[in-house]
């Protein structure tokens, strides 16, 4: 059965017949999937034509029946995004439907962005469900393509620009003034940048069966460092950040504001924090020192090589060169050394239930541990062969973050381990340290400390 030229219900319902929890097009959920892992750096993806033989062969393909299997061996971003336009410009209805389309103008002519918004989430629920879903996956998709658009140059404005007159169209255009219809295509433009920016207050809440994680969001950036931040740790208790860069200076910071509310000089250059019952364990390249929170005072030295730690059950492992060593809290006795010859550990994470310690370190290799043997239950290789510089694991979506020298973060699956997504920014020059803070990833660069929303 054909896939174009379709109505949405149609196609939805041929696609449950082989995935019966199918919400939205399989196309769709593939293509979306396949552009946010291979096209987000492509420079004006969707701007760009595709080969006509190649979307040609493609769509003869998918009016076929075959299975909408995208790789980077078979496909190139720029065919799968041209067609995935010309999925939406050939629907027999627009996606937001042709008879609202004098209700969506008048949507559109309203001067203020949150009445604006308001309106889109009431207008939307008059949709039938299968065009809310599809639209909501649309929009959360281009959200997570515009987060490149330093190297895509396709922010909200431009996406806007491309999708707006494949989501909507008016049956009787051809009775509209050319005048007036440049004035519309633009409003409806700054519609969808709109929508794009304002993503959570404009969608439904709808449940959709989209692969991969979550869309994020920059919030802000702290600055108070001369230094590159080099650690990062999460008092639960006054619910703040601190922040350690390499000259040993620690600043605390309201994640809520992103304001600075404090300061310690910790005496000499350091290399990472981490937290542990009350104390801050600092690492440097000739000693591990444990400092108390509450006195802000030194209470435990040990020599040797600290580039990084992380608390299981009662213990600190602390990362270095050629390994880690298991250390106790209460005694500061080192319990167990685990030897990784030739690697230097630079970043560690622990996944409670699966009883697994996550290690990243030189040349993009990762080693799963398991916590009761210490032995390694996986090694993993990494799409980079630079180093791994810092990981954080977020629970609820069950990602490890891990971020690279390459000024990427790549978001692995921990139950199936696979890379899910990658993050870049310009602005991220050398990741240092990652941190979940509830439902946002905060890592740092350079001297400056960003906040990544997964809601």
């Amino acid at each position: 059965m054909a896939l174009f030229k379709r109505p949405l219900e149609e196609v939805v319902a041929n696609d449950r017949q082989r995935t019966p929890s199918r919400t939205i097009p399989t196309f769709l959920v593939n293509a979306f999937k396949f552009l946010v892992q291979y096209g987000g750096d492509v420079e004006g993806i969707f701007r760009l034509a595709g080969s006509k033989e190649k979307v040609r062969q493609m769509r003869a393909s998918l009016d076929r029946g075959d299975e909408p299997v995208f790789t980077p061996a078979n496909t190139d971003p720029v065919d799968l995004a041209d067609l995935v336009k010309v999925f939406f410009r050939e629907l027999p209805d627009s996606l937001l439907m042709c008879s609202k389309y004098s209700e969506w103008i008048r949507i559109t002519t309203i001067p203020e962005d949150e009445v604006r918004i308001a309106q889109t989430r009431d207008m939307l629920m008059t949709l039938p469900p299968v065009n809310v879903r599809v639209f909501c996956a649309l929009i959360r998709f281009l959200r997570r393509l515009s987060y490149n658009a330093a190297k895509n140059k396709m922010g909200p404005d431009n996406m806007g620009l491309v999708f707006a007159p494949n989501l909507l169209w008016n049956d009787n255009q051809g009775n509209v003034d050319m005048m007036e219809l440049m004035a519309i295509t633009s409003r409806l433009r700054e519609f969808v940048a709109l929508i794009v920016n304002n993503m959570a207050e404009a969608l439904p809440d709808v449940e959709l069966d989209e692969e991969g994680i979550e869309s994020a969001t920059l919030i802000c950036k702290a600055v108070g460092h001369v230094k590159s931040v080099l650690g990062l740790a999460w008092d639960d208790k006054a619910e703040q950040v601190w922040s350690l860069s390499g000259n040993g200076q620690i600043v605390i910071f309201d994640p809520t504001t992103c304001g600075q509310v404090g300061s310690v000089d910790t005496g000499a250059p350091r290399l990472s924090m981490n937290r542990a019952e009350g104390n801050l364990w600092l690492g440097g390249d000739r000693a591990v020192v444990a400092w108390d929170i509450a006195t802000k005072a030194q209470v435990h030295s040990m020599p040797g090589f600290g580039i990084n730690f992380l608390t299981v059950e009662g213990h600190t492992w602390i990362g270095g060169e050629g390994g880690i060593r298991v250390v106790a809290l209460d005694t500061f006795e080192c319990i167990q050394t685990i030897e990784i010859p030739r690697a230097l550990v630079l970043c560690m994470e622990y996944v409670s239930d699966l009883r697994q310690v996550w290690v990243g370190g030189t040349g993009g290799i990762l080693y799963i541990y398991n916590v009761d043997t210490g032995e390694v239950a996986s090694q993993l290789t990494s799409e980079t062969r630079r180093n791994l510089t810092c990981m954080a694991y977020h629970a609820d979506t069950r990602s490890m973050w891990v971020g690279s020298e390459d000024r990427t973060i790549y978001v692995w699956n921990v139950d199936e381990p696979a890379i899910q997504a990658r993050l870049t920014d310009d602005s991220m020059l050398m990741l240092n340290a990652l941190v979940a803070v509830g439902n946002d990833v905060s890592p740092s660069s350079s001297s400056s400390i960003t906040l990544i929303s997964l809601a």
